[in-house]
């Protein structure tokens, strides 16, 4: 199901308790926010490069 869908989720007693996802969907994730990190780290060092 995960190939064909990209995720599944596992119930117990009828309430969502697990989520297996495809492996390289999280790297996508990771490799995405890094990227904002490092954007909001560029933004900040330029503003106050000076102090």
């Amino acid at each position: 199901m995960v190939d064909e869908k990209g995720s599944a989720v596992i119930l117990k007693n009828n309430a969502p308790r697990y989520i297996i996802i495809d492996y390289s969907k999280i790297q996508d994730e990771v490799t995405d926010d890094n990227l904002m990190v490092e954007e909001a780290a560029r933004k900040f060092l330029s503003r106050y490069a000076e102090a």
